[in-house]
């Protein structure tokens, strides 16, 4: 009778193990989803803004490739509303800095 009672013991002990074991899963699977959840949500946006930011990039290319003087080998270099493509590469470039500084930043204060 001891040996039976014994061997339950260890089923059930065994048993809660691994109930502990899937409930750590689940709630890492959970925070998975959540984290997936807020990806889907912000994703629209982000893909966006690529779009955005490969317009400017072929514009700039489209202006290099026109502003390229074969004959001298140089590049004129345009000016004013030419440029309004530089501008705003470089303003995202700064956006996404930022950003990143920012994450940093958190990630240190929750430290």
């Amino acid at each position: 009778m001891k040996k039976h009672a014994s061997d339950n013991q260890q089923a059930i002990s065994s048993n809660q193990q691994i109930i502990r074991t899937l409930g750590q899963q689940k709630h890492e699977l959970e925070e998975k989803l959540r984290k997936l959840g807020e990806f889907n949500q912000k994703s629209p946006e982000i893909f966006k803004e690529v779009e955005e930011f490969q317009k400017i990039v072929q514009q700039g290319l489209t202006q290099a490739q026109n502003f390229w003087n074969f004959s001298t080998n140089q590049f004129n270099i345009p000016s004013g509303k030419e440029l309004d493509w530089a501008k705003a590469s470089h303003e995202k470039y700064l956006k996404v800095a930022m950003g990143k500084l920012n994450k940093k930043a958190e990630k240190e204060n929750f430290k």
